[in-house]
């Protein structure tokens, strides 16, 4: 039963894996090739993202193919280059992506809530982007050296101290989660907030207009208000997936190093709604609620 279990959990895997490198691949080729996209600095975070969700779901394949074998050593004659590069390089991207959320929700605040400030240059932005890179390694290197690989075992974290390790754990949950989720929730309530004002401030004048006029309601008006209510739906359905799918993964996490056990095999179901939500779901979201996002295949027909 539990083999059947195990083999269940690799092929739901396998299906997530597939449709999220589908997705994540087609944002990156659509923007790549489509110049006005490229010039744009919210396209330009979501091209980074994208390259960051298709390089976890590529080296989560590894631990995909672990389950189906069902061998911790069965990668014996490449054991140092997986324990010591492939595991540390989805930590790598897995704590850099969240960070490009934020990167995002902050160009997403300048053009809503402040939009007569002059937009952030690409210069700073890609200042910004290098910075993400450049730390999300450079916060990985604590579990490169810790990283070790026994024929027996195969690879395993071995600290000095107890306490080390459910401190880096602490880090890497903040840096990957609670603070990226605490400052998107800031930020998209800040620019739901200004939407929702916004809005009732043009339903206010259009109406004083229409009953002094008795005319139709402005074309304008009404794209403003859809794009509006587009944009607060794109926030409301990113935040809530990134928050509800990432958090029992981190949470589960911390109390299996409290306890100084593995992650239990009946957990590894939580990387299913963790790839879905965070990883598999943002090409489809922002493809979905923006046309633009895979305008490069649209003009192929």
């Amino acid at each position: 039963m539990a083999a059947d279990a195990q083999l269940a959990l690799a092929a739901v895997l396998t299906l997530v894996v597939v449709l999220g490198v589908l997705g994540n691949i087609a944002v990156v080729i659509s923007i790549c090739r489509t110049r006005n996209l490229l010039k744009s600095n919210h396209y330009y975070l979501l091209l980074h993202l994208a390259i960051c969700d298709l390089l976890y779901l590529v080296f989560f394949t590894e631990g995909i193919y672990g389950i189906f074998k069902d061998d911790p050593v069965w990668m014996t004659s490449i054991s140092y280059f997986w324990c010591k590069l492939l595991w540390p390089a989805q930590t790598f991207v897995f704590t850099a992506a969240p960070n490009f959320l934020v990167l995002i929700s902050i160009i997403r605040y300048r053009s809503i809530v402040q939009p007569l400030k002059p937009a952030i240059s690409r210069r700073t932005l890609k200042l910004l982007s290098t910075a993400v890179w450049v730390l999300a390694i450079i916060w990985t290197i604590p579990y490169v050296i810790v990283l070790k690989f026994d024929k027996t075992s195969g690879c395993n974290e071995e600290w000095p101290l107890e306490s080390l390790s459910f401190a880096y754990t602490i880090f890497l949950a903040n840096v990957q989660y609670f603070t990226p989720a605490t400052i998107l929730s800031i930020i998209y309530f800040k620019i739901c907030k200004k939407i929702i004002k916004q809005n009732r401030i043009m339903s206010m004048n259009t109406c004083n207009q229409l009953q002094q006029q008795n005319v139709r309601v402005p074309t304008s008006f009404q794209s403003l208000r859809y794009r509006n209510t587009k944009t607060f739906l794109v926030i409301f359905v990113i935040v809530t997936c990134f928050i509800v799918c990432a958090g029992p993964l981190q949470v589960t996490m911390i109390v299996s190093v409290m306890r100084s056990k593995e992650l239990p095999s009946y957990d590894s179901w939580l990387f299913v709604p963790y790839m879905l939500g965070t990883v598999v779901l943002n090409p489809f979201l922002y493809g979905v609620l923006d046309s633009k996002v895979f305008s490069f295949f649209t003009h192929l027909h």
